[in-house]
């Protein structure tokens, strides 16, 4: 009798609690959808201050470690935190006039630069000549191009090559 009684109430409190999983489970995946809401305003919040400390963090490397000179016609940077690295990155692009050539002459500058460590990246030189004399001509032609050790020809390699760094 006992024993039955036992068996009785036993199947009663199994079947109680099993008539509530639907409610639990749906419970459950409310509060998951509420966490991974939560979550994803915390990331889009912390890779906005990691952008933001790239930001200043790039400001001061660059009047850090760069100077115009007289020959500096323009110049001009740009950072980016890359969150797969979890790195700073600056590039800076400076037009300079060309000691090669005639009056006119320039180079085309660009760098690419890690702001914490201090590191060059990539580097592309781009000269555009003007001769006078004999006949007047403009060249144009890259001088220099390398991306982490690899020689590129042109600067549309050189940006596909870089645009790993300025991602994510």
């Amino acid at each position: 009798m006992k024993r039955t009684a036992l068996i009785t109430c036993g199947c009663f409190v199994a079947f109680t609690l099993s008539c509530d999983i639907p409610n639990r489970v749906s419970k459950l995946e409310k509060q998951n959808a509420e966490l991974s809401a939560e979550l994803q305003k915390i990331k889009v919040a912390s890779d906005y201050d990691m952008q933001e400390k790239c930001s200043h963090g790039a400001r001061d490397w660059l009047r850090e470690n760069w100077q115009s000179s007289k020959d500096t016609i323009f110049m001009t940077y740009d950072s980016h935190y890359n969150r797969m690295s979890n790195r700073c990155f600056i590039v800076v692009e400076r037009h300079e006039k060309s000691i090669f050539g005639d009056n006119g002459s320039w180079s085309n500058v660009i760098e690419l630069w890690d702001v914490l460590e201090n590191n060059k990246y990539a580097s592309i030189q781009e000269d555009h000549l003007v001769h006078l004399k004999p006949q007047y001509t403009v060249g144009d032609g890259v001088a220099q191009c390398d991306v982490a050790g690899k020689e590129c020809k042109s600067l549309s390699e050189f940006n596909d090559l870089t645009k790993p760094y300025m991602s994510n």
